[in-house]
Parts: structure tokens; C-alpha cells; sequence
């Protein structure tokens, strides 16, 4: 879940304190110079072992939450897919500096989110590298990539990422501010609505025109238990604290690095051990205080049981 990612801080090196306020450091056992040790010739620094760290530990969180939940709710994962398609492939175009879509979401539910798999822009000069932006409707960034040229007048951008928001602004521009002027029709698919328009760099003063600009959007609005971890990250720090604790004890035990860190696997293997019962106990804590309607767009509610008597 990049939602989650720096949400736990390491401290060190400068480093700014994190939202949640906790310091990976801050548990027994770790510290800066013990993660520093464990780095390999891929990882080269502590900074790429606590990206692994991550990675690993917010994936295991996504899972614990997962299977918990699921005891409890049914949820509807996949509400909408679509590809946004222009009207025509127009041989018409203009000058714009930047063209944007909004895409909005109806539906209220704290496990919904926005999934955007690939984004292909038919280009009017071949040469032009493409630059993604993605806001909310609070002009917060989410997301900013530079794809370069393929040098063919086709080019499809691989996003593959996920937004929690109940708005979100895609917004493209290119070099030579040249677009086609494929139309498309305001499109409105369950409870997503697409808009294609133009704005600035940051979303603000969007204009539906009602134009696609040779652009498609391969588009999901999804639904998943984990998403409630997006939503409510306070109550999920802990739980995240421990499982990071637990995989840089992971990261001990299985190092190629000899060290005084890598040899001692016995204290790796017990604070291993330790962190993960304080995982599932803080886990635990964490859905007890969280809340789920029983019936919302996303959870699938069983039907009313009636019951009839039939007279003999």
C-alpha cells in the first residue's frame, strides 16, 4: 500500500520526523547502524534496505488485514473496468498546454479507491516525451512521471497504481503542446464519472470540452478491505511498527553480510518472534476500533431472510 510507505520513520541522517510520529529505531533491538550493516551489493545503502523493509511489511499488512476482515464482510473488489474511447480518431489538433481528465466517484465507501492500470496517447509529434500528473480536488499531489519518447506516434504509459480520493485529475502535457482533437462524450459507467477537458498543471480551472485529445484511459474503480488502512492510519501505525521490526529481523537472518548484526541469529530469530505477536495484537486493537457499514458500495450485503409458514 503506498499510502503507508514512510508513514514509519528511521532515524538518522537528517532525516524529517513522520507523520505517525514512530521510529523504526525506536524499537529494541534496531538501530541505524544495525540496518546500515545489512545492506547488499543491490541494496548499497540503509536507504534501499528500508525500502525492501517497506514494501515487504505494508504487502504483509495488506494480507493480515485482509484475511481478518473477510470473517466479516463480503466485499465487492472489482465494481468498474473501462477504457475511456474517443468518438473518432481525428487527423485534426491543436495547441494545448495541458489536457486532463476527472474522474469522480459517487459512491461513498472508505474502501474504494481509483485504479489507473495504463494510459495510451496518441501523439501528434512522435518525438514528444510524455509527463503524467495526477492531483486531488485538494490540488495534492499524488502522483508526477516523465515517460520518454518511444519515438512512434502511439505510446502507452504504465501507471499501475492506486487513489484513494473520491476525485482525481489526470493531467498530461507534452513538449510541443500539440494534441489530436478526438472527441468523447462525458462518460458515466456505475458510480464513476469521466470528464475530458483542460486545466493546469495542478487540476485547478478544469473545462469539460468534451474531447478525449487521442487520449484512453485504462480505468478500474476498486474495492478492497485493505483500502480502510489509507483511511485510518492512525490506527494502523502500530501494527505497521511491528511488522517492519519483523522484517528487518528477516532481512538479519537471511543477509549474506557477516557482521556482528548477520551472525547473532538467535537474538534475530527471538525479536522476530516478539514483533510479530505484538503485530497480531496491535492488529487486533486496530479493527476493534475501526468501522465498517454493514451496507455500502463496496460491501455486499446478504438479502433479508423471510420466513413463511405453510398451513396444512
Amino acid at each position: 500500500m503506498n499510502c503507508l510507505t514512510d508513514y514509519i520513520g528511521l532515524s538518522g541522517c537528517g532525516a524529517s520526523s513522520p507523520a505517525s510520529g514512530l521510529f523504526i529505531n525506536s524499537l529494541p533491538g534496531i538501530s541505524l547502524k544495525s540496518v546500515e550493516q545489512l545492506a547488499d551489493a543491490e541494496q548499497k545503502t540503509y536507504i534501499g534496505v528500508w525500502n525492501d523493509v517497506q514494501l515487504r511489511a505494508t504487502k504483509r499488512l495488506e494480507m493480515m488485514l485482509n484475511a481478518e476482515l473477510s470473517k466479516q464482510h463480503k466485499v465487492k473488489t472489482g465494481l468498474v473496468t473501462f477504457l475511456t474511447k474517443a468518438d473518432q480518431q481525428s487527423i485534426n489538433h491543436e495547441s494545448l498546454q495541458y489536457v486532463a481528465f476527472k474522474i469522480e466517484a459517487d459512491c461513498e465507501s472508505y474502501l474504494l479507491s481509483h485504479y489507473i492500470q495504463s494510459i495510451k496517447v496518441r501523439k501528434v509529434e512522435p518525438s514528444d516525451d510524455i509527463i503524467c500528473t495526477i492531483v486531488d480536488q485538494y490540488n495534492n499531489l499524488l502522483y508526477f512521471n516523465t515517460f520518454t519518447s518511444n519515438g512512434l506516434d502511439t505510446q502507452t504509459i504504465e501507471i499501475g497504481q492506486s487513489f484513494y480520493e473520491k476525485i482525481i485529475y489526470i493531467i498530461l502535457n507534452v513538449p510541443s503542446n500539440e494534441w489530436y482533437s478526438d472527441t468523447f462524450s462525458s462518460t458515466y459507467i456505475g458510480c464513476v464519472q469521466i470528464q475530458g477537458g483542460t486545466s493546469d498543471t495542478y487540476g485547478m480551472n478544469f473545462v469539460e470540452t468534451s474531447k478525449s485529445y487521442g487520449v484512453t484511459i485504462n480505468y478500474g474503480l476498486r474495492c478492497s478491505l485493505a483500502n480502510l488502512m489509507c483511511y485510518a492510519k492512525d490506527l494502523f501505525a502500530m501494527p505497521l511498527w511491528y511488522l517492519l521490526g519483523s522484517e528487518l529481523m528477516m532481512e538479519r537472518m537471511t543477509s549474506e553480510r557477516i557482521n556482528k548484526w548477520t551472525v547473532d541469529r538467535k537474538q534475530a530469530e527471538e525479536l522476530k518472534a516478539y514483533y510479530d505477536t505484538e503485530a497480531e495484537k496491535a492488529l487486533g486493537q486496530a479493527i476493534a476500533g475501526a468501522s465498517i457499514n454493514d451496507c455500502n458500495c463496496c460491501i455486499q450485503c446478504d438479502p433479508v431472510i423471510a420466513v413463511r409458514e405453510a398451513r396444512l
